[in-house]
This record gives structure tokens, C-alpha cells and sequence, in this order.
């Protein structure tokens, strides 16, 4: 797994690694190594855990700020989606392959995503967890590109539509302090023109 996970070895060749690296080192040779099934299932568990990390610090820290990008290689989107808390703690919510980099399908995937991580720990409230998810999230750091005023846009909408439910006696706010509450902050960085 540290060969997959931490060292950019791909899951088809980790055998072949392996082989090699135990042969050269002690003369010996394996008669039996994981299947691709095995190997997958592995990464699948792994994903569950690190999505259960995620959703338990989640729910700890109070306010976050959501931070995204995406590449595009040999016509093929990816997009990768971090937060970092108010102590400055930073967590990867994931990294997927995408149809496309328009604004709304990184803003669909980033929902779904967080509705992964909502609901990962089963004896927990899928829609409660949610709802703690969203309120955390109070700014947005990206580059200046126009599919990340429709991410913002989108976020900002989930926000409003969830903020109700999320915040107790809601109802004895006034107007102000709901405008306030569901505000999320969008800031750019200056050297992505």
C-alpha cells in the first residue's frame, strides 16, 4: 500500500516492484502476490477510512476554507478538493476524474463528495453531518478562472439553502444576521490570472 499510496507506484506494476525489488535485495522470489482484485479492494477500505478521518475533523473544527484546482491532461479533467481549518489544519476531501471543467460539473463533484463524507460513518446522520459541513464552510480560496465564480456561486447557494436547518432558532435571527451567517467568503490568488 505505501508503494501505491505514498511513492506514485501504479496499482498494475506494484507486483512487478515488488518481485523485483525482493529479488535484488535477498536473492529470493515470491510464489504468490495480491490479485488486482485484492489491491483494489484495499484502496476502496483505504478511501473509507481516510473519508471517515475526514468527516470525524470535520465535525470537530468549526470553520473552514475550501480550496480547489483541476488539470486537464491528454483530455482528461481532474479535480482535486482540500480545506483548511481556522488552526490552519489542512484535509483532502479527494481527488476524481471529471466529464468536464465547467464550473457547475466541479461544483456537482464537489456535492457529491461531500455527501460521501456525510455519510461514512453509519450510525451517524447523513443529513446532520451535512448540514455541520456546510455551515464550517465560511471562505473559498481559488484562481480567477470564470468556472470558479460558478463553484462559488453554486457553494453559496447550498449554503443558503442549508444554513436554516444547520443553525438552532434560525427563525429568531433577524435578516442581517442571516445574510451574515450564510456569507461565504470567495478570495483569489493573484498569481492565476
Amino acid at each position: 500500500m505505501a508503494l501505491v499510496l505514498e511513492h506514485g507506484v501504479s496499482q498494475k506494476k506494484v507486483n512487478d516492484v515488488k518481485t523485483t525489488v525482493l529479488t535484488n535485495l535477498s536473492g529470493q522470489t515470491l510464489s504468490r502476490l495480491p490479485s488486482t482484485g485484492v489491491k483494489s479492494r484495499l484502496l476502496i477500505e483505504a478511501r473509507r477510512v481516510a473519508n471517515q478521518h475526514t468527516l470525524e475533523e470535520l465535525l470537530k473544527e468549526q470553520t473552514f476554507t475550501v480550496h480547489q484546482d483541476g488539470t486537464t491532461k491528454h483530455h482528461r479533467h481532474f479535480q482535486g478538493y482540500q480545506v483548511t481549518s481556522s488552526e490552519g489544519k489542512t484535509l483532502t476531501l479527494g481527488l476524481n476524474e471529471i466529464g468536464d471543467g465547467t464550473g457547475q460539473t466541479i461544483f456537482n463533484n464537489f456535492e457529491s463528495l461531500l455527501n460521501e463524507l456525510a455519510e461514512c460513518i453509519e450510525h451517524q446522520n447523513k443529513r446532520e453531518n451535512l448540514e455541520k459541513i456546510v455551515k464550517s464552510i465560511i471562505a473559498t480560496m481559488s484562481d480567477q478562472c470564470a468556472t470558479n465564480l460558478i463553484f462559488n456561486k453554486e457553494l453559496q447557494k447550498l449554503k443558503e439553502r442549508v444554513i436554516p436547518h444547520a443553525v438552532e432558532q434560525w427563525e429568531s435571527l433577524n435578516n442581517h444576521e442571516h445574510k451574515e451567517i450564510s456569507k461565504v467568503f470567495n478570495f483569489f490568488c493573484k498569481m492565476h490570472i
